[in-house]
């Protein structure tokens, strides 16, 4: 019953907070006028802020990659494949496993997505598909 209460409390918050692109990226440290930034379209004045910085430090989402690294990208929409990696990375954090989510021969959500679907945290479309892209 814990398990599901904080998996349910991490979607909860990833839904509410963190509606973002992609989970991997370069760590960086950005500062602008003297504060420090998570990223560079992250304001400190923005109300997710403090949201963004606390998944940032718990390695739940990294930000954008290739050349859009340093962004955070607020305004898109998370995908269910990046859903399915801060699950695992959640899981892997907070029960101490040796999940291995970034030793995927073929595309860096393709061990998370496998993991969801195993313990069914999260689940495909009934046609068998993952839905991959979606949002």
């Amino acid at each position: 019953m814990m398990k599901k209460k904080t998996i349910a409390l991490l979607l909860s918050f990833v839904l509410c907070f963190c509606m973002t692109g992609t989970v991997f990226a370069e760590d960086q440290e950005i500062v602008i006028d003297d504060i420090l930034h998570p990223f560079l379209d992250v304001d400190a004045d923005a109300w997710y802020f403090d949201a963004v910085w606390y998944v940032k430090n718990e390695g739940l989402m990294t930000g954008k990659s290739g050349a859009y690294a340093g962004y955070f990208a607020p305004g898109e929409y998370l995908q269910r494949h990046d859903l399915a990696v801060i699950f695992g990375r959640f899981y892997k954090n907070a029960m101490n496993s040796e999940l291995n989510l970034d030793e995927s021969k073929n595309a860096y959500y393709e061990d998370a997505v496998n993991w969801v679907k195993k313990y069914p945290i999260m689940n495909g479309y009934s046609s068998g598909d993952f839905g991959v892209g979606d949002t």
